[in-house]
């Protein structure tokens, strides 16, 4: 898997995850942009953040052109 914010190595704090899934279970299937400006975080924490939650299961990435994110859904 590439890295989103390859230029980043630091992890993502916990407000910047809660407000990204927040964001992703009201509004599914945005683009990072929209997500900047929906939770007024700079590219580089909205990319380290998705990057966290894809890795931990909990974003998927559906669909590539255009790249857009969204919460995975529970298996019953």
């Amino acid at each position: 898997m590439t890295q989103l914010a390859p230029y980043n190595k630091l992890p993502s704090k916990p407000e910047y995850i809660d407000k990204v899934l927040k964001i992703l279970l009201k509004h599914p299937g945005l683009r990072p942009i929209d997500i900047e400006r929906k939770s007024k975080l700079t590219k580089t924490q909205v990319m380290c953040t998705l990057e966290e939650l894809i890795k931990n299961g909990q974003v998927v990435i559906i669909s590539q052109s255009p790249k857009l994110y969204s919460l995975r859904q529970s298996m019953p």
